[in-house]
């Protein structure tokens, strides 16, 4: 947990840097816009059924699961 924690401050630090580094607003945008567009649709979370959050809400939305394999919150019985 101690190293995840450790991962996810030098991100957080590392896009503070980019930020402060910028000169005018639309470098700040472009970071920022950039992030958001990774966050929502390259990082894969785990409470999310393994699906970044917008695969997750197609997911809900139509009820198929786009990850070929098992879907986690099938059981067999």
């Amino acid at each position: 947990m101690r190293r995840r924690k450790a991962l996810w401050s030098n991100e957080r630090s590392y896009r503070r840097k980019r930020i402060q580094e910028c000169q005018t607003y639309k470098e700040i945008h472009t970071i920022i816009d950039d992030w958001m567009d990774y966050y929502n649709n390259d990082r894969y979370q785990w409470r999310l059924a393994k699906l970044s959050p917008n695969e997750y809400y197609q997911y809900i939305t139509t009820g198929i699961y786009p990850i070929k394999g098992e879907n986690p919150f099938i059981r067999y019985r």
